[in-house]
């Protein structure tokens, strides 16, 4: 039941790749979720990533069964921002 990330954006709510970033910022955050954004908006690259940590995540399950849970792209948002 899990999917890789939402397809259907919604209008309250800027995608990644839009969302401005202050970049004179010298907080730790700020290259993590510029790192965020590229991997968003490279199409290839964010597949890449997000059937690894779907394979992940389902190692012992089936992806298609069970109820929604977070979607493979907030789940590397999440680990992503932890590790850094």
């Amino acid at each position: 039941m899990r999917k890789r990330f939402k397809e259907q954006p919604t209008f309250d709510c800027p995608t990644p790749a839009q969302v401005s970033l202050n970049l004179e910022c010298r907080d730790e955050i700020v290259p993590i979720l510029r790192g965020l954004q590229h991997i968003y908006s490279d199409f290839q690259v964010r597949n890449s990533i997000l059937a690894l940590v779907g394979k992940d995540v389902n190692r012992n399950s089936s992806k298609k069964l069970g109820r929604k849970g977070l979607d493979y792209w907030e789940i590397t948002v999440l680990g992503a921002v932890r590790l850094g």
